[in-house]
């Protein structure tokens, strides 16, 4: 499995999978959010609606993408919890939660968007586990 760091669009990222962070009370109506929920036919609204998606800690919700506008075909979202305690230790619970489902469904290449805020170069070591000096 290759794992990248990449600050471009996410409708230009090229990868077999993305895997986004969501955070809890969080709703598909702005931003990234509401691109994928356009992408995937409105189910993230239907499931955080229906309360099957809270973005818990470690939660997550699987999509294929079919003329999403999207070059992935697969989106993973992970519940994150809460925005304002979302650090270091939840960004790499997240990058090893993709890592792990996703791999488990054959994607060779992982598109991991953490949404935190920081220094994109360390955040992206968080993400994948490499320890920064």
């Amino acid at each position: 499995m290759d794992v990248r760091g990449n600050a471009q669009p996410i409708n230009k990222i090229e990868a077999d999978a993305i895997a986004v962070a969501v955070f809890k009370g969080e709703k598909p109506d702005d931003g990234l959010l509401k691109t994928l929920d356009k992408a995937v036919d409105r189910a993230i609204t239907s499931i955080i609606k229906s309360e099957e998606f809270l973005a818990k800690e470690g939660e997550t919700a699987y999509f294929h993408l079919t003329d999403s506008g999207l070059q992935a075909r697969r989106l993973l979202l992970i519940g994150c919890g809460e925005r304002k305690d979302f650090g270091p230790r939840q960004i790499a619970q997240m990058g090893g939660t993709a890592a792990r489902f996703l791999r488990s469904k054959a994607a060779r290449t992982i598109a991991i968007v953490p949404r935190a805020d920081g220094d994109v170069e360390r955040v992206a070591q968080t993400v994948s586990g490499v320890a920064v000096l």
